[in-house]
């Protein structure tokens, strides 16, 4: 049975590509960083041994690896920046729902069909902008 601890990168070792999944990462010369032969991809391994990091990916968000032993697993983030999509999910749920609760006593249809339209418009705008990465 294969171990899940982390592992220290060694740079005399060939590695499977974690982007491609195809190709195999090797150390680029008079450096210390890898580069997968098949995508092209460049990976700097961190101060610790343990990590790489994606160099100059296509949507600009650092990606982190960890080597397991036999795969690379990524490495969870808590920053809220880089999950805002449930934050969103958020401010948009809790005024929705207090505009269900409240907008049963409002006189006209006319008005709550323009609020609904805001909050369904204001919805809209906030998965453009989680999801326009």
């Amino acid at each position: 049975m294969r171990t899940k601890k982390v592992q220290k990168i060694n740079l005399n070792e060939s590695y499977p590509c974690p982007c491609c999944k195809r190709g195999r990462l090797s150390v680029i010369a008079l450096t210390e960083a890898l580069g997968c032969d098949r995508c092209q991809q460049i990976f700097v391994i961190e101060p610790n041994e343990q990590t790489i990091e994606q160099l100059a990916n296509s949507y600009g968000v650092e990606v982190r690896w960890r080597w397991q032993g036999n795969c690379w697993k990524m490495v969870n983030r808590s920053d809220w920046r880089h999950n805002y999509l449930p934050v969103v999910m958020c401010t948009i749920l809790v005024p929705a729902i207090v505009f269900l609760i409240l907008g049963v006593n409002i006189p006209t249809d006319l008005t709550k069909i323009l609020l609904l339209a805001f909050f369904l418009t204001l919805f809209a705008i906030m998965v453009w902008l989680a999801y326009r990465n």
